[in-house]
């Protein structure tokens, strides 16, 4: 963990970074992932705001029902949800490597069975 602060470790990862961005390839699927990415955020929140609301659900991410308790506004929960989200959107597009990609593909699909399963709890599905 700590190599990564290294100046070397660094030097490495940003020149790793520049190399697969030279890849078209790597940053048209980079941008398609990160758009897929927030589709699903945004409707993750939409999702977990509505089956909160109604009744039918509690927020179940241990962090982020913390958030929805300790934030004085309401929806403070979404701002840093959202800026989480904007901050890995960030680093794959800077990193648009095939293996960060796959393992973000990953993520972003089962971020997206939760969303399924959020909008059958709301009983929109």
């Amino acid at each position: 963990m700590f190599s990564i602060l290294s100046a070397k470790r660094r030097r490495h990862l940003i020149k790793l970074a520049e190399i697969a961005r030279q890849n078209g390839l790597n940053r048209i699927l980079a941008v398609i992932l990160v758009v897929f990415y927030n589709i699903v955020g945004f409707t993750d929140i939409l999702s977990t705001e509505y089956a909160i609301k109604s009744g039918a659900a509690v927020e179940a991410n241990p962090l982020m029902r913390s958030a929805m308790e300790s934030f004085s506004w309401a929806e403070g929960w979404v701002l840093l949800k959202l800026a989480l989200q904007f901050t890995v959107t960030a680093m794959v597009l800077w990193f648009p490597n095939r293996t960060v990609m796959g393992l973000f593909a990953t993520v972003a699909t089962l971020n997206a069975l939760i969303v399924i399963n959020n909008l059958s709890i709301a009983n929109i599905l």
